[in-house]
């Protein structure tokens, strides 16, 4: 899924373990104005690098246009 952060907020529910959660907007394609908003653990985000602008051409190209993007580090060194 790609997604926005929209906040970063204190976890006054204790929905996750960590001290905040994100708000993340996930949009849908290809009509980006509608979505869902989900409250995520910062360590189940993964930044990508691309531009707000980028994202959404992604996202209403129902993700026929985008970049090659490098798999995260923890993804491509062998564990050991």
């Amino acid at each position: 899924m790609i997604g926005f952060v929209a906040a970063e907020r204190r976890d006054t529910m204790n929905l996750v373990s960590a001290d905040k959660v994100l708000t993340v907007f996930i949009p849908t394609t290809p009509n980006p104005t509608s979505g869902f908003l989900v409250l995520v653990s910062p360590s189940e985000v993964i930044d990508l690098d691309y531009t707000v602008e980028e994202a959404f051409k992604f996202i209403v190209s129902c993700g026929l246009i985008g970049k090659d993007l490098e798999a995260p580090r923890y993804l491509r060194e062998p564990s050991v």
